[in-house]
């Protein structure tokens, strides 16, 4: 009897390991299928980056150099005006406030630097929606200033630092906020029929170099809802 009862346990106790592995089996193909569809979604990201930066590169209106493309944001590398020559006219404040009439308020302010670890001066020029941070150069950082005849004729002792845009003033190739990715596409590449730029919200744009201005189009339910411009100094 004690015999008996003895086997009842162990078989109740080899069914219960035997369902536990069997889950533990089931859990085992359930990732091996997740890992399958993951490695396929990046595959068909790739080759739509891939043909997403054939297209774009070889027909813009911008002078794209360079694609990447990461999570919800597409990134450029371009030489035309989306990276110089941004607003038209240069990028100070007398000149902004020239051209565009939504500025209302401009005041010096005073910024801890912390590449030179000094004090500087700049200026801060503000609309009812927009900001804008200029930074006045020391003599240090306008010495760093490359020496060539094109530099010293650009050259000025005060450089956009910071500044989100959120008036609808007309920039370069005729972007303003408002407009849809559409037509942001359309400007700037001259289409939109693209799968992965579904996807897209956040458009980053900066110089060759990397050593200027990083510009931030940031869209929201497909508008251009906002922009940010970055120094990378």
């Amino acid at each position: 009897m004690r015999f008996v009862k003895k086997s009842i346990v162990y078989l109740i106790v080899l069914v219960i390991l035997g369902i536990s592995c069997g889950g533990r089996n089931i859990k085992k193909i359930d990732v091996s299928k997740n890992d399958t569809s993951l490695n396929n979604q990046i595959k068909k990201d790739s080759e739509e980056l891939d043909s997403l930066s054939s297209l774009l590169i070889n027909k813009n209106k911008v002078g794209v150099l360079k694609i990447n493309f990461n999570q919800d944001t597409l990134s450029l590398v371009s030489d035309g005006d989306l990276t110089w020559n941004f607003f038209g006219v240069s990028a100070t404040p007398k000149e902004l406030k020239k051209k565009y009439t939504i500025f209302s308020s401009e005041r010096d302010t005073m910024f801890y630097n912390t590449s030179t670890k000094n004090s500087n001066s700049g200026i801060i020029l503000t609309s009812s929606s927009s900001y804008f941070f200029f930074k006045k150069l020391d003599n240090q950082e306008l010495n760093q200033q490359e020496d060539t005849e094109y530099q010293r004729a650009m050259r000025r002792d005060i450089q956009l630092h910071y500044a989100i845009i959120k008036d609808s003033i007309t920039l370069a190739y005729g972007i303003k906020l408002g407009m849809s990715k559409k037509e942001f596409f359309n400007k700037i590449f001259g289409y939109y029929e693209i799968g992965l730029i579904n996807r897209i919200n956040v458009i980053m744009n900066s110089d060759p170099a990397g050593d200027e201005l990083d510009v931030y189009f940031l869209f929201e339910k497909e508008i251009l809802n906002e922009i940010i411009i970055k120094s990378v100094y």
